[in-house]
């Protein structure tokens, strides 16, 4: 009977916890789209980061949806997507765990060794270069090298000029300045302990092959100037030290436990089959270290620091933004943003090609929306060199529809290279043309072209567009918007959205 009671009371302390935990996640979910929760700080996020008239309930659905279309589709899976997304998460993460004191010691420790590795100045070169893409083939690239190697023992042997051969075989043939932090790390390391007048040996960097020529060198820059480069080659190296100080708070965040078995083995033997260290639940063993060591060549004691640094910080990467919300908000919304411009663009675009007779259709429909606020003259200013030129010009344009007067003129008229006819085709607001302004609107004498004395200005008034082109930038914007918004709808009907009203109202108040 006590068994009994104690799995009773058990039972009955077990629904108390989870009752009150599905309380609690209540409280913060303030709707459910297409049965995945979204809370009510993701909503107050986007509140504040979107102008007034826009951060309101109905958008925010419509946001939400369009990001989740964007899922269904694989958009989420894109190569250009997953790299943007991934960028915006490792900058983030750079911020939170960058110290300014602690970076500051460091980038003043590596200027102060670019200086004594003559990383300094600026440096003024001419290159033979050729580029070489990243799917290059086996057999471009001996050809490319084979033509390098035979250019360079030319020149050592003085039987060519350096200027001759860039001028002749480089895809690059301007000479520039060389700032610390500007070129690949291959090129500065050749250019900066380079002699002024010699030329160096064939060599490679990520843009291609080059032969280099230092024509000057300048003295060094000052610090201010190459600060923030220094900063950004910091941030990108896998030892980034200007991170690694807060390697120490996150192991214990994260749990890191080493193996000290595994640990030895690997400084004994440099390779180690057993665990090396456990970590937020996750074993990571000398298998795993094989595979970073690979492309992190150093001693085995600074591999396995490099190693366990960057596993850290991986952890962080993963977990960023779990215990704070501004940072998950952030995260939400720039991928949500992301995702909803793709599909957008995507969606929209199709529904454009499909049917580009719309256009005109969407144009004649809303026509009036589009009369101009003052009248147009929708028309030409023609100039003449005889007044027997301009009464034939006439004569020939009544027979042709106006749109294509400028055409006709260019090649009925302006033949063999002769311009017979200046020609000023548009629409004319009072003020936009002299010409106009003296014939139509009776106001002000305009001064004739040069060698043009005469004129004449041919067209009509007009109190709204009557071809979509005439206000095509506006006309564009509002079709594309009614197009979304019909998109919109139809994502509203395709996905369920369950808004928590209690929550809502809370949100209102606040």
């Amino acid at each position: 009977m006590g068994t009994m009671m104690l799995k009773y009371w058990w039972v009955c302390l077990c629904a108390l916890v989870v009752s009150g935990w599905c309380r609690s996640q209540s409280k913060s979910v303030l709707m459910h789209v297409d049965g995945e929760p979204v809370d009510v700080a993701e909503y107050k996020y986007y509140c504040s980061k979107c102008a007034e008239k826009s951060a309101n309930l109905d958008h925010f659905i419509d946001f939400k949806l369009k990001a989740l279309a964007a899922e269904k589709t694989k958009l989420d899976t894109v190569s250009d997507i997953c790299f943007l997304l991934n960028s915006y998460r490792r900058g983030l993460l750079q911020q939170c765990l960058y110290d300014s004191e602690h970076a500051d010691s460091v980038i003043n420790e590596y200027y102060c060794l670019l200086q004594k590795r003559k990383y300094a100045g600026r440096v003024h070169v001419s290159h033979i270069f050729k580029y070489i893409p990243q799917n290059v083939s086996a057999l471009r690239l001996h050809e490319v090298e084979t033509q390098m190697d035979s250019l360079y023992q030319l020149l050592k042997n003085g039987k060519v000029r350096f200027d001759d051969c860039v001028n002749r075989f480089s895809e690059d043939k301007d000479t520039f300045w060389v700032t610390p932090l500007q070129m690949p790390v291959e090129f500065e390391e050749v250019v900066f302990t380079l002699p002024v007048g010699k030329v160096s040996n064939p060599f490679f960097t990520p843009h291609g092959i080059h032969i280099v020529k230092v024509l000057d060198h300048k003295d060094q820059l000052d610090f201010e100037e190459v600060c923030h480069g220094l900063e950004g080659r910091l941030l990108s190296k896998p030892n980034n030290r200007l991170l690694l100080s807060s390697v120490d708070s996150l192991k214990r965040c994260y749990g890191y436990m080493p193996d000290k078995s595994g640990v030895e083995e690997l400084l004994r033997k440099g390779k180690s089959t057993g665990t090396l260290f456990t970590m937020d639940g996750k074993v990571y063993t000398g298998a795993d270290f094989d595979l970073f060591a690979r492309a992190y060549p150093a001693s085995v004691r600074k591999q396995m620091d490099l190693f366990v640094a960057k596993s850290v910080l991986d952890c962080a990467y993963i977990h960023l933004g779990d215990d704070n919300s501004d940072l998950r908000g952030e995260l939400c919304f720039f991928r949500d943003s992301l995702l909803g411009d793709a599909i957008v663009h995507r969606e929209i675009s199709n529904l454009v090609r499909a049917d580009s007779a719309d256009v005109v259709r969407y144009f004649k429909k809303y026509a009036k929306c589009y009369d101009w606020p003052e009248e147009r003259y929708d028309g030409i200013v023609l100039h003449y060199k005889t007044k027997r030129m301009a009464k034939q010009v006439r004569k020939f344009l009544k027979k042709i529809p106006q749109e294509e007067w400028v055409e006709a003129i260019r090649l009925g008229v302006n033949t063999g290279g002769q311009e017979n006819v200046v020609v000023e085709r548009g629409l004319f607001a009072p003020g936009d043309n002299a010409f106009v302004d003296n014939r139509i609107y009776k106001k002000g004498k305009p001064q004739s072209l040069a060698n043009y004395p005469y004129w004449i200005v041919l067209g009509e008034k007009r109190k709204g567009a009557v071809r979509w082109e005439d206000v095509s930038q506006q006309m564009w914007a509002d079709y594309y918007r009614d197009l979304e918004n019909q998109w919109s709808h139809q994502l509203r009907r395709d996905f369920k959205v369950e808004i928590n009203e209690e929550v809502l109202k809370t949100v209102n108040s606040h």
